[in-house]
This record gives structure tokens, sequence and C-alpha cells, in this order.
């Protein structure tokens, strides 16, 4: 479970950078309304809030000794993972794709 929380941490935090980039190019849209509403009054606080979050997914690997026994702990963490990778990897598609 330690695997996974760091994996999702980081595909956040990645996630986030790519996003931003996009977002401050003008060559993607965030899809997510609150993500947008909050790109659109502050991009850094866009950033700062998407970086908070894989922050607190550290946090949690820090308590992560009872959740690694849950199975729907794990089961849930690995849908994230295999989900957020998928989009990730769209993200970097159409960045890369238009350089």
């Amino acid at each position: 479970m330690a695997y996974i929380l760091l994996y999702l941490s980081l595909l956040n935090a990645v996630d986030g950078l790519f996003t931003f980039q996009g977002l401050q190019s003008g060559i993607i849209q965030e899809a997510n309304p609150l993500m947008a509403a909050l790109y659109s009054n502050s991009p850094v606080a866009f950033l700062t809030v998407k970086l908070c979050l894989s922050f607190l997914l550290l946090l949690l690997l820090a308590c992560s000794g009872r959740l690694s026994r849950s199975k729907p702990a794990v089961i849930l963490s690995l849908t994230a993972c295999i989900l957020y990778t998928m989009v990730l990897v769209l993200h970097g598609y159409w960045i890369t794709s238009i350089f």
C-alpha cells in the first residue's frame, strides 16, 4: 500500500505540473469544474492546491498501517493508480504532440 500511495502522490504532482504548463500555454483546458474555477481565480493557487494534495497523500502514507490491511482501500488505490496513469499519459501525449 505504501508504494501505491507514493505513486499516487507522484502522479498527482506531475499531473499538476503538466496541467499547469498546458493551461499556461493555452494548449489544454481544465475539465474539472472546481479546478478550472480555482485556476481562473489564481493559477498559483491551482498549483498550490495540486501540490498540497500530493503532500496530503504522503501524510496518509505515514498513517497507512491500518489501511494496508484493508482490501477495499487497496483495490480503490490500485484503480486510482490505473486511471490516473491513463490520464497522465493522455496529458503528456497532448502536450508533446503540440510541440
